[in-house]
């Protein structure tokens, strides 16, 4: 209870402690306001103006990096740069890669293809031949067989007993001469001229030989045979042609084909001579005279019948066929230059040739020859001679004498 009241004095002074200083405090403030009404008011100074605003300072530039973080920059991009290049070397080399591959690619199929293609060539080219086969074989004849049985000597040395066999072959080629280009059946012809079917075969092959003949496999009554058909003069008669009334030496006559063309050519104004070792039947408006060109006097005879010289040469000359063809070409050769000897001495200037060539080791050296003698000289292939044969023949025009 004590303590209260003391608590409650405290604090009474207190305020009456405060009262007195806030008295003490307007006393003054009042003396303070009473010494200034009497103070004269003093004017308050211009205000002065303010100075222009002065300009910000440019930014100041960043300084530049510490060198070390500079340095550690450089590496850092250098670093990605390779990075980068190694990147592109990588792709390049896979894309070059794949390019590779994709080339061996098309290269294995390109390759896969051209085997495909050979292999499937290979089988057309057997399925061919052995179609072909089947074909020659259906077709085989007696006649065949026999040709693959003989000997080219024992086809062209043929000989029949007790027959003149050059009279039998001229004999024959008028008989299918009659029928033109129609030809005549071998077993038909054989029949009429009482030939077994061996002999007349024989006959046939030897004929064929000769070039006098050929022969066409047919299918006749659904069995095959051959036809015989007199051989028709190799190459065109125009370029040698003169017009009516020319004189024409035939050497090497026999059958008698080109002699019947020449006297065809030569007219009613002409003259025709041939001149042949076998036998051949007398054509009419042809002098057909047994001898071998070898002879000295036939120059002489020959130049007798003409009485002049002549227009054209024809020389179709062959020897007796051997059956090796390099012996029987390089006969023939010898023949041609015997020929071309008579013809020199016969053929008038600016005369015509033909010379038939069996084409082997001394063709061009014959063809260097008589091409020398003529203004134009042309080698030509005909087309019915048979392929194993080879035979050429030589145009010449226009004799420098």
């Amino acid at each position: 209870m004590g303590d209260g009241k003391n608590m409650k004095t405290k604090k009474e002074k207190k305020i009456s402690k405060i009262k007195e200083q806030l008295a003490q405090l307007r006393a003054k403030l009042k003396v303070d306001n009473e010494g200034h009404q009497h103070t004269k008011l003093k004017p308050k100074p211009a205000a002065k103006p303010k100075p222009p605003a002065k300009p910000k300072p440019a930014a100041k530039p960043k300084p530049a990096a510490k060198p070390k973080a500079e340095a550690k920059r450089k590496i850092k991009e250098e670093k990605k740069r390779k990075a980068e290049a190694k990147r592109k070397i990588k792709e390049e080399k896979k894309r070059k890669a794949e390019e590779k591959k994709r080339k061996a690619e098309a290269k294995r199929k390109i390759k896969e293809e051209k085997k495909r293609k050979a292999e499937e060539e290979v089988r057309k080219k057997a399925e061919e031949e052995a179609r072909k086969k089947a074909e020659e074989e259906a077709k085989r004849t007696y006649e065949d067989e026999l040709e693959e049985q003989l000997t080219e000597e024992e086809i062209t040395g043929f000989q029949l007993e007790k027959t003149d066999m050059d009279q039998m072959c001229n004999k024959v080629c008028e008989i299918i001469a009659g029928y033109e280009n129609d030809g005549v059946l071998q077993s038909n012809l054989w029949k009429k001229l009482k030939l077994s079917s061996r002999d007349g075969s024989r006959l046939a092959l030897k004929l064929e030989r000769m070039g006098m003949i050929t022969r066409e496999k047919i299918l006749e009554k659904e069995r095959w045979t051959y036809k015989l058909i007199i051989k028709k003069i190799p190459i065109s008669t125009k370029s040698i042609e003169n017009g009516a009334g020319h004189y024409v030496l035939d050497l090497g006559c026999a059958p008698g084909g080109w002699t019947q063309v020449a006297v065809q050519l030569a007219g009613n104004q002409g003259k025709v001579m041939g001149v042949d070792m076998s036998y051949v039947e007398e054509l009419p408006g042809a002098h057909i005279i047994k001898s071998d060109i070898s002879d000295i006097s036939i120059t002489e005879e020959i130049l007798s019948f003409f009485g002049r010289k002549i227009n054209v040469v024809i020389c179709d000359l062959s020897p007796q066929v051997s059956g090796n063809w390099s012996v029987d070409h390089s006969k023939q050769i010898s023949l041609n230059y015997a020929a071309a000897k008579i013809m020199d001495q016969v053929l008038e200037k600016n005369g015509n040739a033909l010379f038939k060539i069996f084409d082997g080791e001394y063709s061009n050296e014959f063809y260097d020859y008589i091409r020398k003698k003529f203004a134009k000289t042309k080698l030509k292939k005909p087309k019915v001679s048979r392929k194993q044969s080879s035979e050429l023949y030589c145009i010449c025009l226009g004799y420098r004498n």
